[in-house]
């Protein structure tokens, strides 16, 4: 029996999530910004105006780390069972981006990317807390209407 045309539509819809979801989240994260405020002189004056204080920098810091999380997490559902894959996932992703900062940066990591791999995870956590608490939820929900055995 061939796969009705809804049917297929959702398939491709998840592998597209599947395929898309990562690496949007990937460019999200890995995406060199201070680099394009020092070749788009419009965006940086964005960028300054966003991130104007130190406070807004770890805001900044976690709420991408927080979207970047739920991209995947919703992407990737055998992760939203795996919570420490997932944080093994994020903690690389956070790594990697300080790094390629330092790159374009041409300067060493400095003590304040200690500071922003730790809002990196906040975010992170604050994701997948979010997914989990959203599955528990609705899971319960469902449970809680299920005929009795």
């Amino acid at each position: 029996m061939q796969p009705s045309t809804g049917d297929r539509r959702a398939q491709n819809i998840r592998r597209a999530l599947l395929i898309g979801g990562p690496l949007a989240a990937a460019s999200l994260v890995l995406f060199p910004f201070d680099w394009l405020g020092e070749v788009w002189p419009g965006y940086a004056q964005v960028f300054d105006v966003v991130f104007a204080t130190p406070l807004s920098h770890i805001i900044g810091h976690a709420a991408l780390f927080g979207l970047t999380g739920l991209v995947l997490l919703l992407a990737v559902p055998a992760l939203r069972a795996r919570p420490a894959a997932f944080l093994a996932v994020m903690v690389a992703g956070a790594l990697t981006e300080e790094a390629i900062q330092a790159l374009a940066k041409h300067a060493w990591p400095t003590w304040w990317d200690g500071r922003d791999l730790v809002m990196d995870m906040v975010g992170a956590v604050v994701a997948l807390a979010l997914v989990l608490g959203w599955r528990r939820i609705t899971d319960g929900g469902a449970n809680k209407n299920a005929p009795a055995q």
